[in-house]
């Protein structure tokens, strides 16, 4: 697993996906994605993967991520303990903030463009779970602001924030060595006769 792009990965696709659809809103969809630059009608992107040059002809959504980090969920994260082998299995949350900025020339189709983003997340985060994720919440949408491109064109940019969690569990397991071998002998503790006598291995377990 990789949680630092885990996150973006299944947004990124999700949002592609969305504007995919040819009745996304009002039976209609004049930003319907599609995987070609030449036929698609908006960007939907990583950030720092399409210049502003490219976003001036058209609208686009450039997903940025924020923090990831632990959540720290229990006292040691310890889920289980083997006696036995000494491996330990741990558990715990991880959480990454996402930012999908929605970049139009034109500052109401922005905000429009925010509000689908907005209400997507909403109303099918059950898809977004069911695709991997444990957890989306704190969906919010910020207020607008303009960006300069490299042409000088202003864009008016509206972000579009959310939270996504994830389980991670992860097990550590010493390997086993050979400590030392041990004999044994099983006598009669009336007259000291032998009735057994053996050896054994026992493995090494790392505390």
């Amino acid at each position: 697993m990789r949680p630092t792009s885990l996150a973006k990965d299944l947004i990124l696709k999700f949002l592609q996906d969305l504007f995919s659809e040819k009745t996304l809103y009002d039976g209609k969809n004049d930003f319907l994605w599609a995987p070609a630059i030449a036929d698609t009608k908006i960007l939907i992107a990583d950030a720092y993967t399409e210049d502003l040059e490219q976003m001036e002809k058209r609208p686009a959504i450039v997903l940025r991520r924020g923090n990831t980090g632990w959540m720290n969920t229990s006292l040691g994260n310890r889920l289980a303990v083997s006696f036995q082998t000494g491996a330990r299995s741990y558990k715990d949350m991880i959480h990454t903030d996402l930012t999908a900025e929605c970049l139009s020339r034109n500052g109401l189709e922005a905000e429009f463009l925010a509000d689908l983003v907005f209400q997507g997340i909403r109303f099918f985060s059950l898809q977004i779970r069911q695709r991997g994720a444990f957890w989306i919440d704190s969906a919010a949408v910020g207020p607008e602001a303009l960006i300069q491109s490299d042409s000088q064109q202003e864009l008016t940019a509206v972000p579009v924030g959310m939270r996504l969690l994830f389980h991670q569990t992860w097990k550590i397991t010493p390997s086993a060595e050979t400590l030392r071998k041990i004999e044994y002998n099983l006598k009669n503790s009336m007259d000291k006769r032998e009735l057994h006598t053996g050896e054994a291995s026992i493995p090494k377990v790392e505390t």
